[in-house]
């Protein structure tokens, strides 16, 4: 049987491919770029992440690499996009919206247990480019495995890195949440 990476970590076929990104109040930007495989290799692979200024807008550039990782990861599905913390960042660079839930102080506690119970079970690595440009960049996102609340004015890869697992790994956080039923005694 054939390998599902490449020599670089990088999987030669996955179901989707999408980013995640942040701004913090500084205007740098995380931008995490990851690959999603159900059935097949690990479930989730960061393959690449930036952390450039939002001015002058980086979006071209970023749209431009998330299609060439889709070209060298092959997804069944396409490029399923970039999903931005916030209304005003996701219509500036033309992407969806993180749900608004997830960006919650109330849910950050939450997060990081998803991200923990992914990460423990294996189900999320990185391609040798990823683990390379953390040797030579700050990556806050690794470990972030506390329950510290959220720092809005810290290391925007955090909550990228957060909501790039929950997002492709935990259906239940990744859909809206149900509003609680009433119930009416006659």
């Amino acid at each position: 049987m054939a390998s599902s990476t490449d020599s670089e970590g990088f999987p030669t076929v996955c179901d989707a491919v999408f980013a995640t990104v942040v701004a913090d109040q500084r205007g740098a930007l995380a931008v995490l770029y990851w690959a999603r495989s159900d059935g097949f290799g690990t479930p989730l692979v960061l393959l690449d992440w930036l952390t450039p200024k939002l001015t002058p807008p980086p979006w071209p550039v970023i749209r431009i690499r998330l299609d060439l990782l889709g070209t060298r990861c092959r997804p069944r599905y396409g490029v399923a996009g970039i999903w931005a913390e916030g209304a005003a960042l996701a219509q500036q660079c033309e992407a969806r919206p993180i749900l608004e839930h997830l960006t919650k102080p109330d849910y950050w506690s939450s997060l990081i247990l998803v991200a923990t119970h992914h990460l423990n079970a294996g189900s999320v690595r990185l391609t040798t480019m990823a683990s390379a440009r953390m040797r030579v960049a700050k990556f806050g996102a690794l470990p972030v495995l506390s329950h510290a609340p959220r720092d809005e004015d810290g290391d925007p890869t955090i909550p990228a890195w957060l909501y790039g697992i929950s997002l492709a790994l935990d259906e239940r956080a990744a859909s809206p949440p149900e509003p609680d039923r009433v119930k009416i005694v006659a």
